[in-house]
């Protein structure tokens, strides 16, 4: 019976489907801190996108390409990249959780941080909205993808455009120039 116990654990263990964690768990941001948190606002479309192996081969990381069709900040040229963790280099996939995914030529609202190359979304994902036409209101939703926040439902941030902007506008314009 002493053996039969410690089989029958593992048998039983290797029958039950085994999946991988598909979030990661974060602080949840109120819309404030994201746009204080933030060098840049811009609404872009990805004009392009690449994938490639880091320095130590360890790693896969993807650059994307946007094309700025609004700066609500100023403070910026009318292209940004934006390198992140994950990825696909030829049959190799690595998936970070949390991270925003784009799709070409749709766009999206994006809260930057200034990075040594590029920039990041500020939050993980909880930087990224999308546009929704509501009737004849244009909403900004957020797009929570794969994250986690633990004691919170995971609601994304839904905000009428024309009053994210100005409340964007408004942050950014009590800042001291840099």
């Amino acid at each position: 019976m002493r053996r039969v116990l410690p089989i029958l654990s593992f048998v039983l263990a290797l029958a039950v489907p085994w999946r991988p964690a598909g979030a990661s768990s974060a602080v949840r941001l109120t819309f404030e801190q994201i746009v204080a948190g933030s060098d840049r606002v811009v609404v872009a479309e990805l004009m392009s996108l690449s994938s490639e192996w880091g320095p130590d081969h360890k790693r896969i990381f993807t650059t994307f390409h946007f094309a700025v069709t609004e700066d609500l900040t100023g403070r910026g040229g009318e292209r940004i990249t934006i390198v992140q963790p994950g990825g696909t280099v030829g049959r190799w996939t690595q998936r970070v959780h949390g991270y925003p995914t784009f799709r070409m030529a749709e766009p999206v609202l994006l809260f930057l941080r200034k990075q040594p190359v590029g920039y990041r979304v500020v939050g993980l994902c909880q930087g990224a909205f999308a546009f929704h036409r509501d009737g004849q209101r244009m909403l900004l939703v957020q797009r929570l993808e794969g994250l986690h926040f633990p004691g919170d439902h995971g609601r994304p941030i839904l905000l009428e455009q024309q009053q994210a902007f100005e409340r964007i506008r408004t942050i950014f314009g009590s800042r001291k120039a840099p």
